[in-house]
């Protein structure tokens, strides 16, 4: 199986020849946290969990467009803040070259100075059929309690909702936790975990994760075989046991 994964950034992905039932998982960056802006200060909610999307293609076209979605920036802290609320994370993105078929892991919304926690963000996927995942959401502030990060969704479950100051589980596979509100371990997880709020003592908000993009594939006529010789006839090759051909060519 062949496997390329991105964690940043943007461009093409060439299909390598031969390849057959490509799968492609895309999380989308998730909420940063709110700071404890404002005067008094005051605790923040968390941000919200990325949404992922999987597409399996059983004969791939010859290259795809990806983009990695950053995650959102916590909340500034200080009396008088610009910005005390917490940063959209971004989504993710994967087309086709005819721009027809695109998978989206939906971004993660920022958490509320003294107020709401941010909502999940959704995968979906658009003129094709897959799974698709949710994040979970922030927590709200309540009485004074910052509020913990939404986990980030996985290929098979959704990220769950912050509980109070505890971060929400991010889903498996793939999906981050998110940050817990308060004092400490205020930033998600990767990938896709929102940022946990601030606490009333003085801080900026947890960031939210950012997002991630993986290809997976097979080579066709590959199966079994290594340049030909079945694997039924591999008790040694050149003096490789079977022991260790567990990866050959990346199988």
């Amino acid at each position: 199986m062949g496997l390329q994964e991105y964690t940043a950034g943007s461009g093409t992905f060439n299909v390598p020849a031969g390849a057959i039932n490509l799968k492609i998982i895309v999380i989308g960056g998730a909420g940063g946290g709110a700071g404890s802006g404002g005067s008094p200060y005051k605790a923040g909610g968390g941000g919200g969990g990325g949404g992922c999307a999987v597409l399996d293609i059983a004969s791939p076209e010859s290259s795809y467009v990806y983009s990695v979605g950053g995650g959102g920036g916590g909340g500034d802290y200080g009396a008088g803040s610009i910005h005390p609320d917490g940063y959209n994370g971004y989504g993710s993105l994967v087309r086709n070259d005819g721009s027809t078929i695109f998978v989206i892991g939906g971004l993660g919304n920022a958490g509320i100075n003294n107020g709401a926690g941010g909502a999940g963000g959704a995968g979906s996927i658009i003129g094709a059929s897959g799974t698709t995942k949710t994040g979970g959401n922030g927590a709200a502030v309540a009485r004074s309690a910052a509020g913990g990060g939404g986990g980030g969704a996985g290929t098979a479950n959704n990220g769950t909702n912050a509980s109070g100051t505890t971060g929400g589980a991010g889903g498996s596979l793939y999906g981050g936790n998110g940050g817990n509100g308060g004092a400490i371990n205020r930033d998600g997880q990767t990938f896709g975990g929102g940022g946990g709020g601030a606490s009333n003592s003085g801080q900026d908000g947890g960031a939210g994760a950012g997002g991630y993009v993986r290809f997976e594939w097979e080579i066709s006529g590959w199966s079994g075989k290594i340049k030909g010789i079945s694997s039924s006839n591999l008790s040694k090759v050149n003096g490789i046991s079977l022991t260790n051909i567990s990866k050959i060519n990346g199988m």
